[in-house]
């Protein structure tokens, strides 16, 4: 599940690219969820080739449930879903209801949180405010043992209660000129990014695309695989894209078993 306050990072853009991983792998039993029933990004791209469930994350108490109550109880083997802007402030108040990560489990299901880095401060703050949310106790500790002005030695301690959920921070290349931009997040003893190993979170990059080409595959409603053989791209174009999509594949493989590949 893609998670973030901040529109704009890319959740929707790594989504697309993980479900066309999926489909190229014949992945069977997976239930697409796109959480933003005003835009469905996934039902726009992928609509016409498999059942997409728009679910409104913004709508009424009913249909916010929805998610847990009908959803995640079809039992499908995998559930990827792709929440809309500010998904975060609203699983903070669903949190204030109930344990959204126990009912989760409840359903039979281990979650993992997708956040986009993108080299801003508001992305990195919003997986930083995500795992105070949703593993609040490691949070705490991790807090505990490293104060404001300390060295944030992250992995000093091995806590008896694992992290409740599994975290991975994609880094949006495209969204900078270099891997430089990214000093708020590269930074070694940077506070997030510490938190983020200390809960067992999980790096990869995700390559910069041509704008020209991300435009085109939106204009066309394309895939990024279908993208390769479409006349609306040019024949360089589509090599470009076949890198691409070649880089994005290996990359992924750094996060296999977390991204349900």
């Amino acid at each position: 599940m893609t998670v973030g306050d901040k529109g704009g990072s890319g959740k929707s853009f790594f989504t697309r690219a993980l479900v066309g991983i999926h489909f190229a792998a014949s992945t069977a039993d997976m239930l697409l969820i796109d959480g933003d029933s005003t835009v469905g990004t996934l039902v726009k791209f992928f609509g016409e080739r498999a059942a997409v469930e728009p679910y409104s994350l913004h709508g009424k108490l009913d249909e916010r449930d929805r998610l847990i109550n009908e959803l995640l109880c079809r039992g499908a083997r995998l559930v990827i879903v792709d929440m809309p802007a500010t998904s975060l402030t609203r699983l903070r108040e669903i949190s204030a209801d109930y344990d959204f990560v126990a009912a989760a489990e409840g359903a039979g299901y281990r979650l993992t949180v997708v956040s986009p880095i993108t080299p801003y401060d508001d992305s990195i703050l919003d997986l930083q405010e995500t795992i105070a949310l949703f593993d609040s106790e490691r949070f705490a500790t991790f807090n505990d043992r490293n104060p404001a002005g300390a060295h944030p030695d992250a992995g000093a301690v091995t806590l008896a209660v694992p992290a409740r959920v599994d975290y991975v921070a994609v880094v949006n290349l495209g969204l900078s000129e270099d891997r430089t931009d990214f000093a708020l997040w590269d930074e070694p003893n940077a506070y997030t990014r510490r938190l983020f190993e200390f809960v067992g979170g999980v790096q990869i990059d995700l390559p910069a695309m041509r704008p020209r080409i991300a435009a085109l595959l939106q204009k066309h409603r394309l895939s990024f695989a279908d993208g390769e053989t479409s006349d609306c791209l040019s024949v360089t174009d589509r090599g470009r894209l076949q890198r691409w999509n070649m880089a994005v594949t290996q990359s992924l493989r750094g996060a296999t078993e977390r991204l349900g590949l």
